[in-house]
């Protein structure tokens, strides 16, 4: 029964992401992309915040752009910060299915941290009220769904968030976008080449995604 409720659970996160995968550029996927790049936006805004900068606002557009303006700060820290801080999101929640910890931290810690951003961040009222909206989702969800259904949430939920980093990471570092990426801005601020940069980042995606397959091929809680 055991080896029978494992591969279940493998099938149903398989068959979701491949789901995903196949509604990436819909709807449907758009206000779990719109989350990931406004902690994105907001992890910079975090940087500028602790090392002494002024956070100005944060700027999330329909068509899933977004960027954090401040004032002062670590320049070369404020760059660092974004991909970092995106495979912290998409790690809490993937391992929110394992630990209990975790999982109050993220059903009630991004929730409130969506409100706080959208009510003290962003000027776009129809935006800010999308951010609330996804915010009072995601908290039911993660509070009142059977546990079976919330463990398979967290776990299909936060490979979609490493998953969209490494994604959002190619479509930085290519074409035009390169120029004006975070990748691009970490090169002009410590003199280290875009391409080691995007090593780094897509070794830790690497490290992470094999962890994370790892857990849920063992199914160790």
């Amino acid at each position: 029964m055991k080896n029978f409720n494992k591969i279940t659970e493998l099938i149903l996160i398989t068959a979701s992401l491949l789901t995903i995968v196949i509604l990436w550029d819909t709807k449907i996927i758009y206000p779990v992309k719109l989350v990931l790049i406004l902690f994105h936006e907001a992890s910079h805004a975090l940087a500028a915040f602790l090392t002494g900068g002024k956070i100005v606002g944060i700027e999330l557009n329909n068509n899933l752009s977004g960027g954090c303006v401040a004032e002062g700060g670590s320049n070369l820290l404020i760059a660092l910060s974004g991909y970092p801080g995106s495979f912290l999101i998409a790690a809490l929640l993937f391992f929110s299915a394992y630990n209990k910890k975790l999982k109050l931290i993220s059903a009630f810690g991004i929730p409130a941290a969506l409100v706080f951003i959208a009510a003290n961040f962003i000027e776009d009222t129809v935006m800010s009220i999308i951010i609330l909206v996804i915010a009072a989702a995601f908290f039911v969800i993660a509070r009142f769904t059977p546990e079976a259904l919330n463990r398979l949430f967290f776990r299909i939920i936060g490979l979609t968030g490493l998953i969209f980093v490494a994604l959002d990471l190619f479509a930085d570092s290519t074409g035009e976008n390169l120029i004006r990426s975070d990748v691009a801005m970490l090169s002009r601020q410590s003199g280290i080449p875009e391409f080691a940069w995007i090593a780094l980042w897509l070794l830790i995606f690497l490290v992470l995604f094999w962890y994370m397959g790892k857990k849920i091929i063992l199914n160790k809680n």
